[in-house]
């Protein structure tokens, strides 16, 4: 049985894991409204780049922490 912190690691990868599939998505398309020239497709895909990469950098400081995730972090 896996330790409660290898346990909430693994989540944490599957989650890293979603977060770059929903990154690679976020990037071609914002490559597809700068081709396009659509200013606010353009700044609403980097807000969401934007917070996906934070959300990324927190999970990455909780790795090996067996302390829960808190929604609030």
């Amino acid at each position: 049985m896996p330790s409660v912190k290898d346990a909430l690691d693994l989540t944490r990868y599957d989650e890293l894991a979603r977060n770059a599939d929903l990154g690679v998505n976020l990037w071609a398309s914002l490559k597809l409204a700068a081709e396009r020239g659509d200013d606010a497709v353009i700044k609403l895909n980097c807000q969401q780049i934007q917070a996906l990469t934070r959300a990324a950098f927190a999970l990455v400081k909780r790795l090996g922490s067996e302390e829960p995730d808190d929604a609030r972090q």
